[in-house]
């Protein structure tokens, strides 16, 4: 060979080895090369740097070294691959071996290597290989290990089914609730999809789309039905994650079976229903708000009540409503209240649609829900009611005046016809005397005492009787012109008036109106109203009697005034009592002004007397019930 071509072989076998010399230090891995025969290796620098030592250090650098720096545990199993590779069974040598570093530690190489001669008969005469740190990995697979140890064990003992499985469905984990919750065992739960637990999972959710939704907000939770073994069915909610398993994504799935929380909602939906009808059926009205007067839930009653509609009340606050119930009762006070008494009642007037209110008997209770404070109002219209015991008011106070008008008359009965009776007694024992004697002039002047008194008597039980019978017949009302009527009240009082030593002046109008009444007994009410003035007229020159009718506040108030003795203020009331009389001497019974109170009241109005006192004349005033008919 000629010497220049010998030179270009040696430089550019230096060049290949330099390259290999850089791409094995680019692997980081230690290089030995292994007579076998002599027992002596020879090691690189990265070797001895493996392991914490220098090349120095490892001298001689025999197969020895390598005995003592194996862990014991790895040495037997290292001899077994190398007699299968020096056989010839194995093609290469590969074994992970723990190696003591000089700092005390171990040190996890992989140890790869192949026989590069054999002698004649095929006995291994040198072996080349590396060593690679694989510390870091082994330490990784560990915790890996341990990670998946303490994620398996978690799972076990989770209360909840979970299962771990591909995009595919392919279920690649699980744990045991899993199967008692399906019935399945372990393995064959590894052998199936999650389609044949949950078959409707296909065609309900595409899973690259639940993925990518997972990726985005972390996970999704939605429910199932899930089939069991045995063919049975149960409610399931499913909360899903998304993981990656060796680089594999798969999503995590925890099952729970619902069953007894679905039979709890239905039972609460067919409670709500329950009570939804009991309060469509309620007569009151409801109202559900909370304690600034927002309603949040209504019955069918509160719309009839108030003339709105559901969705309109639902858009209002309590005062809309009730007006006053802001001004009226601060409602954390109303609270206050309730948290200690349980419930209040108040009496209120609500507003409806139209604009009229009504009286309303309100009855709340109060209540946390959801750590919401609310009030329940219970409202019901007691206009009825209120009429009612307005009615029983008015009836108690009718039966009360008549029980007191009762004893009056009762003691005054048996003092006024006492009187006329003990007249009649004694004239009669004079009379019997004056009989004896033969005095007929006595006997006619006491007779005409006895007459005279059995005259009263029958005036007082005429009129008593007259006064007990109002109020028990009652005669149609009928359209009565006043002064037709009046017209034949003076004809009737001709003879009284013309007793009068003066003339007595009568002032009837002419535009009276007509009015709509019980004619026979407004003809006792004026007849005696001006029977009652003819009396007290006194010894004036010029006697008057007015009748007319005046207006206060639109309302026709009828009267009859006179010119004569008047009445002091403190009798104004009296004079309408029983037998009530200002002036004895004055002929009469005391019973016809407690006739026409009578009377005027039976007719829905009220009588009563205006005089400034003796000397200024009186005016009866009086109203009636009734319109004066158009």
């Amino acid at each position: 060979m000629d010497l220049s071509d010998l030179k270009k072989a040696e430089a550019a076998l230096r060049e290949n080895e330099r390259r290999l010399q850089l791409a094995v230090e680019g692997t980081g891995a230690g290089l030995w090369d292994w007579d076998v025969k002599t027992g002596i290796v020879t090691f690189n620098e990265r070797w001895a740097q493996i392991v914490g030592y220098t090349l120095e250090e490892l001298k001689p650098h025999k197969t020895q070294i390598w005995f003592e720096l194996t862990h014991p545990d790895d040495v037997q199993r290292a001899r077994e691959v190398l007699d299968e590779h020096f056989s010839g069974r194995l093609d290469d040598f590969e074994c992970e071996m723990r190696m003591r570093h000089k700092a005390g530690h171990w040190v996890w190489v992989l140890s790869r290597g192949r026989v590069a001669e054999r002698d004649a008969d095929g006995s291994p005469v040198r072996m080349v290989g590396t060593h690679l740190d694989i510390t870091a990995r082994k330490q990784a697979e560990a915790a890996l290990r341990e990670s998946e140890e303490r994620f398996r064990i978690v799972m076990s003992d989770l209360p909840y089914a979970v299962c771990a499985h591909d995009l595919d469905g392919r279920i690649l984990m699980i744990n045991n609730a899993l199967c008692g919750l399906t019935g399945y065992t372990e393995e064959e739960l590894l052998s199936l999809k999650v389609m044949d637990i949950d078959k409707d999972i296909v065609s309900r959710q595409d899973r690259e789309r639940i993925w990518t939704r997972l990726e985005r907000a972390g996970s999704a939770r939605f429910e199932s039905v899930h089939h069991r073994k045995d063919g049975s069915t149960y409610p399931a909610e499913l909360t899903v994650s998304a993981t990656t398993l060796h680089g594999m994504p798969i999503l995590l799935v925890a099952t729970q079976d619902i069953t007894e929380r679905k039979r709890a909602e239905e039972a609460i939906q067919e409670s709500e229903e329950r009570f939804r009808i009991t309060l469509e059926n309620l007569p009151y009205a409801v109202f559900l708000h909370d304690v600034d007067g927002r309603i949040l839930m209504v019955n069918e009653a509160s719309c009839d009540y108030t003339g709105y509609i559901r969705e309109e009340l639902l858009r209002m606050t309590i005062a809309d409503i009730d007006p006053g119930s802001v001004a009226r009762v601060d409602r954390e006070h109303i609270w206050l209240q309730l948290e200690q008494g349980g419930a209040i009642r108040l009496d209120s007037f609500h507003h409806r649609k139209d604009g009229s209110e009504y009286p309303a008997e309100v009855h709340i209770s109060a209540f946390s829900l959801r750590g919401e404070r609310l009030l329940l109002g219970f409202a019901q219209d007691v206009t009825q009611r209120r009429r009612a015991e307005q009615e029983r008011e008015k009836l108690i106070a009718e039966l009360e005046a008549q029980n007191a008008e009762l004893e009056r008359f009762t003691y005054t009965v048996s003092h006024d016809l006492k009187s006329p009776l003990i007249t009649i007694t004694g004239y009669l024992g004079l009379l019997q005397d004056d009989l004896h004697r033969g005095d007929l002039k006595a006997v006619k002047e006491e007779a005409g005492r006895i007459a005279a008194a059995a005259e009263r008597m029958k005036q007082l039980l005429e009129e008593l009787l007259e006064l007990s019978r109002i109020g028990r017949q009652v005669n149609p009302p009928e359209d009565v012109r006043l002064v037709d009527l009046l017209r034949e009240v003076f004809e009737a009082l001709a003879g009284p008036i013309a007793q009068r030593h003066a003339r007595v002046r009568v002032d009837i109008p002419s535009n009276l109106p007509t009015v709509c009444a019980d004619r026979h007994r407004l003809l006792e009410v004026f007849q005696n109203l001006i029977e009652n003035a003819v009396k007290y007229l006194g010894d004036q020159t010029d006697p008057r009697i007015e009748i007319g009718v005046r207006f206060d506040d639109s309302r026709p108030v009828y009267y009859v005034r006179d010119n004569g003795i008047g009445i002091d203020p403190k009798y104004h009331e009296k004079v309408f009592g029983l037998f009530d009389q200002l002036n004895p001497k004055i002929e009469g019974t005391g019973i016809g002004l407690a006739l026409v109170r009578r009377i005027v009241e039976l007719h829905g109005g009220r009588i009563w007397v205006e005089s400034e006192g003796l000397g200024h004349g009186s005016t009866f005033c009086f109203t009636l019930g009734q319109r004066p008919a158009e």
